[in-house]
Protein backbone atom coordinates (compact mmCIF):
# COMPACT_ATOMS: atom_id res chain seq x y z
CA UNK A 1 0.00 0.00 0.00
CA UNK A 2 1.85 3.23 -1.33
CA UNK A 3 5.66 3.57 -0.74
CA UNK A 4 6.53 3.62 3.03
CA UNK A 5 9.38 5.56 2.72
CA UNK A 6 6.68 7.99 1.55
CA UNK A 7 4.46 7.60 4.18
CA UNK A 8 7.05 7.51 6.84
CA UNK A 9 8.73 11.51 5.07
CA UNK A 10 4.51 12.30 5.34
CA UNK A 11 4.05 11.40 9.23
CA UNK A 12 7.22 12.94 10.26
CA UNK A 13 6.15 16.08 8.31
CA UNK A 14 2.51 16.07 10.00
CA UNK A 15 4.33 15.37 13.11
CA UNK A 16 6.50 18.48 12.99
CA UNK A 17 3.22 20.32 11.99
CA UNK A 18 1.44 19.27 14.79
CA UNK A 19 4.11 19.94 17.23
CA UNK A 20 4.67 23.52 15.88
CA UNK A 21 1.32 24.56 16.45
CA UNK A 22 0.74 23.20 19.66
CA UNK A 23 4.25 24.74 20.66
CA UNK A 24 2.78 27.97 20.47
CA UNK A 25 0.03 26.82 22.98
CA UNK A 26 1.95 25.80 25.53
CA UNK A 27 3.50 29.14 26.18
CA UNK A 28 2.61 30.11 30.15
CA UNK A 29 -0.50 32.81 29.87
CA UNK A 30 0.54 36.26 30.51
CA UNK A 31 0.17 37.55 33.83
CA UNK A 32 -2.10 40.87 33.92
CA UNK A 33 -0.55 41.75 37.23
CA UNK A 34 3.05 42.15 35.97
CA UNK A 35 1.29 44.73 33.11
CA UNK A 36 2.41 48.05 34.02
CA UNK A 37 0.62 51.20 32.88
CA UNK A 38 2.10 54.45 32.25
CA UNK A 39 0.73 57.35 34.94
CA UNK A 40 -1.12 60.46 33.06
CA UNK A 41 0.87 62.94 33.02
CA UNK A 42 -0.20 66.17 34.65
CA UNK A 43 -0.52 68.75 32.19
CA UNK A 44 -1.18 72.13 32.54
CA UNK A 45 -3.20 72.72 29.42
CA UNK A 46 -6.49 73.66 29.54
CA UNK A 47 -8.29 69.87 29.15
CA UNK A 48 -11.28 68.91 31.21
CA UNK A 49 -10.96 65.35 32.88
CA UNK A 50 -7.04 66.15 33.03
CA UNK A 51 -5.59 67.07 36.40
CA UNK A 52 -4.16 70.73 36.35
CA UNK A 53 -1.23 70.79 37.96
CA UNK A 54 -1.13 75.14 38.09
CA UNK A 55 -3.51 77.83 37.89
CA UNK A 56 -4.37 78.53 34.60
CA UNK A 57 -3.09 82.59 33.52
CA UNK A 58 -5.76 85.16 32.75
CA UNK A 59 -4.99 84.37 29.07
CA UNK A 60 -5.73 81.48 29.59
CA UNK A 61 -9.30 81.77 31.31
CA UNK A 62 -10.10 84.67 28.52
CA UNK A 63 -9.78 82.37 25.96
CA UNK A 64 -12.08 80.30 27.49
CA UNK A 65 -14.50 83.46 27.64
CA UNK A 66 -13.71 83.77 23.74
CA UNK A 67 -15.34 80.17 23.25
CA UNK A 68 -18.32 81.02 25.27
CA UNK A 69 -19.22 84.59 23.88
CA UNK A 70 -18.51 82.96 20.21
CA UNK A 71 -21.40 80.35 20.83
CA UNK A 72 -24.13 82.81 22.06
CA UNK A 73 -23.31 84.83 19.13
CA UNK A 74 -23.49 82.21 16.62
CA UNK A 75 -27.16 80.38 18.38
CA UNK A 76 -28.50 83.77 19.18
CA UNK A 77 -27.94 84.78 15.57
CA UNK A 78 -28.76 81.30 14.16
CA UNK A 79 -32.54 81.93 16.69
CA UNK A 80 -33.30 85.33 15.68
CA UNK A 81 -33.04 84.16 11.77
CA UNK A 82 -35.35 81.29 12.13
CA UNK A 83 -32.82 78.58 12.06
CA UNK A 84 -32.96 77.11 15.58
CA UNK A 85 -35.69 77.18 17.81
CA UNK A 86 -36.26 77.49 21.41
CA UNK A 87 -35.50 74.45 22.21
CA UNK A 88 -31.91 74.45 20.66
CA UNK A 89 -31.62 77.41 22.06
CA UNK A 90 -32.22 76.40 25.07
CA UNK A 91 -29.63 73.12 24.51
CA UNK A 92 -27.18 75.85 23.72
CA UNK A 93 -27.25 77.96 26.98
CA UNK A 94 -27.13 74.67 28.82
CA UNK A 95 -24.22 73.37 27.19
CA UNK A 96 -22.48 77.61 28.24
CA UNK A 97 -23.49 77.07 31.66
CA UNK A 98 -21.80 73.88 31.56
CA UNK A 99 -18.47 75.13 29.99
CA UNK A 100 -18.68 78.15 32.43
CA UNK A 101 -19.06 75.99 35.28
CA UNK A 102 -16.10 74.25 34.43
CA UNK A 103 -13.59 77.43 33.81
CA UNK A 104 -11.08 76.97 36.16
CA UNK A 105 -10.92 80.31 38.63
CA UNK A 106 -8.71 78.94 41.48
CA UNK A 107 -6.11 81.94 40.59
CA UNK A 108 -7.61 84.35 43.12
CA UNK A 109 -8.01 87.41 40.91
CA UNK A 110 -10.70 89.88 39.93
CA UNK A 111 -10.69 88.13 36.88
CA UNK A 112 -11.68 84.65 38.85
CA UNK A 113 -14.24 86.78 40.94
CA UNK A 114 -15.99 87.98 37.90
CA UNK A 115 -16.07 84.14 36.46
CA UNK A 116 -17.17 82.79 40.09
CA UNK A 117 -20.50 85.62 39.44
CA UNK A 118 -20.45 84.08 35.63
CA UNK A 119 -21.23 80.40 37.50
CA UNK A 120 -23.65 81.87 39.63
CA UNK A 121 -25.71 83.19 36.78
CA UNK A 122 -25.93 80.31 34.96
CA UNK A 123 -26.99 78.44 38.14
CA UNK A 124 -23.16 76.68 39.26
CA UNK A 125 -24.43 73.04 40.29
CA UNK A 126 -22.72 69.91 39.74
CA UNK A 127 -20.68 69.73 36.22
CA UNK A 128 -22.91 68.54 33.57
CA UNK A 129 -26.53 69.44 35.78
CA UNK A 130 -28.85 71.02 33.38
CA UNK A 131 -29.09 75.16 34.28
CA UNK A 132 -31.93 77.80 33.52
CA UNK A 133 -29.41 79.71 32.02
CA UNK A 134 -30.71 82.65 30.24
CA UNK A 135 -28.00 85.30 29.11
CA UNK A 136 -30.22 88.02 28.98
CA UNK A 137 -30.62 88.58 32.53
CA UNK A 138 -28.82 91.29 34.49
CA UNK A 139 -26.77 88.97 36.74
CA UNK A 140 -25.17 86.94 33.57
CA UNK A 141 -24.61 90.69 32.26
CA UNK A 142 -23.11 92.29 34.54
CA UNK A 143 -20.89 89.87 35.44
CA UNK A 144 -19.93 89.09 32.03
CA UNK A 145 -19.33 92.97 31.36
CA UNK A 146 -17.28 92.63 34.10
CA UNK A 147 -14.94 89.32 33.09
CA UNK A 148 -14.53 91.04 29.90
CA UNK A 149 -13.03 93.83 31.57
CA UNK A 150 -10.67 92.01 33.21
CA UNK A 151 -9.43 90.38 30.47
CA UNK A 152 -9.05 93.72 28.88
CA UNK A 153 -6.52 94.97 31.53
CA UNK A 154 -4.56 91.19 31.11
CA UNK A 155 -4.44 92.49 27.19
CA UNK A 156 -6.85 90.16 25.92
CA UNK A 157 -9.86 91.29 24.01
CA UNK A 158 -13.39 89.10 24.32
CA UNK A 159 -14.55 88.72 21.15
CA UNK A 160 -16.76 86.22 19.26
CA UNK A 161 -16.15 84.90 15.85
CA UNK A 162 -19.24 84.84 13.79
CA UNK A 163 -20.18 81.45 11.40
CA UNK A 164 -23.09 81.83 10.88
CA UNK A 165 -25.58 83.82 8.93
CA UNK A 166 -24.16 84.92 6.39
Amino acid sequence: MGNPTYRRAAAIAVAVAVSSALSGCTAAPISTDTVQTAAPTPTSDVTYGMTITQSPTPQEICAELIDVNTLLHNEGVAFVEGRVGQQELRASHQLVGRLVQRIDTSIGTDLSDAVKDMKVAVGEGRPGAPTTFDPATESWSSAFAEAKAECAQAGVEVYAEGWTGG
